[in-house]
């Protein structure tokens, strides 16, 4: 396999597999109640683990010291992250949680000329407004009574989506400083630290051993063997490429949801979710790929 079709499979694996969250979260309900900050902070914990060996030859220099204040906001952002999208998941549909979680493409777009001095996307607000429709199909405002579980997982959903918009900035000031591996396991630090302070003792003692046993195995696969089967594929290919290659999780997680969870999808639901990848996906394409579309139309 030569080394960009390499990245482009190690990239579209490991967003396919963070589509198999929903299934993971139902499956653990299964054996007891599941919190979602014990969750995050286990979560966090295994795949911090399992990159402490990223640290073994690590010589801290002083581009690492002017770097490790973004690490730390990473970590609280990650923090928040986690906990606001499996809160989303626990709360209402997958639909809702995904479609939601997945307006983050769009957010970056939209703020990055104020966060990082990068000139506008093109097609930043045009995106927004095919996102926004998308949403107001999924939740249906317009209904007698409003789901109060769809408002809040979604609410849930949006927050995730600004707190995984953040993440996107801050790597970005440090990727080029730290290793995939290494960033993963410090901001990992200051995440789990900032999660076990949040969780109660009774959350802990009401998680039952297979629930913790299911986030371990989950934490060591989808979260660090996937992470950084990601960070590895991003090396060979672009990232614009690689921004649209991740919305295999949306369409992963909403066909798990309606075949193996029992959900349900209206047509006007159905056309809502794809308005938003649709959304996501037309925001992250290539400028190229516009140009030559552009270029064949005015042939």
């Amino acid at each position: 396999m030569s080394t960009p079709a390499l990245g482009y499979a190690l990239v579209a694996f490991a967003a396919a597999s963070w589509g198999l969250w929903p299934l993971i979260l139902r499956y653990a309900e299964g054996f007891g109640p599941v919190d979602a900050t014990v969750w995050s902070a286990a979560l966090m914990g295994v795949s911090t683990l399992a990159t402490v060996p990223s640290l073994a030859r690590f010589e801290v220099t002083a581009a690492h010291r002017a770097k490790l204040r973004y690490v730390a906001l990473l970590g609280v952002s990650n923090a928040a992250n986690a906990w606001f999208f499996f809160q989303a998941y626990r709360t209402t549909s997958v639909a809702l949680a995904i479609c939601t979680h997945y307006l983050a493409p769009i957010l970056v777009s939209l703020f990055a000329p104020f966060v990082n001095g990068e000139a506008r996307h093109p097609r930043a607000v045009a995106s927004a407004f095919i996102g926004f429709g998308g949403l107001l199909l999924i939740l249906n405002p317009w209904s007698a009574v409003l789901d109060r579980a769809a408002l809040l997982g979604s609410a849930f959903g949006v927050a995730s989506a600004f707190a995984y918009a953040a993440n996107v900035f801050l790597n970005r000031r440090i990727g080029d400083t730290f290793t995939g591996a290494q960033i993963t396991c410090l901001h990992g630090v200051v995440a789990t630290l900032l999660l076990l302070l949040l969780t109660s003792k009774s959350a802990w003692m009401n998680t039952s051993a297979a629930t913790l046993g299911v986030v371990a195995a989950s934490g060591l696969t989808l979260g660090a063997a996937s992470g950084i089967a990601f960070i590895v594929g991003l090396r060979f290919i672009p990232t614009a490429h690689a921004a649209v290659l991740t919305f295999a999780e949306p369409v992963v997680a909403l066909v798990l949801g309606v075949t193996l969870l029992g959900e349900s999808l209206s047509a006007r639901a159905c056309l809502g979710a794809i308005a938003v990848v649709c959304a996501g996906v037309y925001v992250v394409l290539p400028e190229t790929a516009a140009a030559r579309t552009k270029a064949r139309s005015e042939i």
